[in-house]
């Protein structure tokens, strides 16, 4: 098994507080519009003089529900996105013991950062995943600033959205970790890729540098053994990887005391993962 250098996730403070601004609009929803329905024999009583407050009551209630259903869908993205590196890491943690994992961590360079899902270090090479937990039928190519999804609603109909392109993405992640490595005095080939992690996707994503992976097609296999298999420029002894290693966490360090914020790895993302982990290899 692969060592896994586990840390917070960057997805798991915007979900926790989504979901808790989502459970609060909707109590003082159901409150509003509770109260408003108790007040209507109020409304009898005062000839109508008390219907500005009940409507008061109930249009408040109304805006609650809205605003709770805006923040349920906005924490579930972030769920579906805990989902996705989820099932990354259950697939990458199979690698041998001498191939280091770093879930979900921030590289920066010049003053800016890349979010990277998943990094791993080992004998083949240093390696970027993207991961895209996306329902619906892919469409795109490198050269596209956004890839299109079409996806079929529940009634039938046809609709479409689009994301930025993940390969876009992920080449900007392997420069800024290259760029910083390089900076370190380390000399290395770091070598991206996106995974879809959807099996109920499926992928035309066109890339001729980094590889696209999806569920779909076993994509989790293909990864684990498009690593193992990696044929760079030359592989990297012990001594070598441990230098990388080292200067990633010292990568981190600096960020992590230059913020006096931080917020634990918490027990929602082990739950998540868990609950959605699946034997791919």
């Amino acid at each position: 098994m692969a060592r896994v250098k586990q840390i917070e996730n960057n997805l798991i403070k915007p979900y926790k507080k989504h979901r808790k601004k989502a459970i609060r609009f909707f109590v003082t929803a159901g409150v509003l519009v509770v109260t408003s329905f108790l007040s209507f024999p109020l409304f009898l009583l005062t000839f109508g003089l008390s219907g500005p407050l009940t409507m008061l009551l109930f249009s408040s209630g109304a805006v609650c529900l809205i605003l709770g259903a805006i923040n349920l869908n906005k924490a579930e993205i972030y769920k579906a996105g805990l989902i996705g590196e989820a099932t990354s890491e259950n697939v990458l943690s199979k690698l041998p013991d001498d191939y280091f994992l770093f879930p979900s961590i921030e590289i920066e360079f010049e003053d800016s950062k890349s979010q990277i899902d998943h990094l791993v270090v080992g004998p083949t090479g240093v390696f970027i995943i993207e991961s895209k937990n996306i329902n619906g039928h892919i469409v795109g190519s490198d050269d596209d600033r956004e890839i299109t999804i079409h996806k079929v609603g529940q009634k039938g109909g046809q609709y479409q959205s689009t994301i930025y392109n993940p390969v876009k993405q992920v080449a900007t992640h392997v420069y800024r970790t290259s760029a910083y490595l390089k900076e370190q005095g380390i000399d290395v080939w770091v070598q991206g890729m996106v995974y879809f992690t959807n099996p109920s996707s499926t992928v035309q994503l066109e890339s001729k540098k980094i590889p696209v992976f999806s569920e779909s097609e076993d994509g989790g296999k293909e990864i684990y053994n498009y690593i193992l298999n990696y044929e760079g420029k030359r592989y990297l002894n012990k001594h070598e990887i441990n230098r990388i290693v080292g200067a990633i966490e010292r990568n981190m360090q600096q960020q992590k005391s230059s913020n006096k914020t931080t917020y634990p790895y918490v027990t929602e993302f082990d739950i998540l993962r868990n609950k959605y982990q699946k034997q791919v290899i």
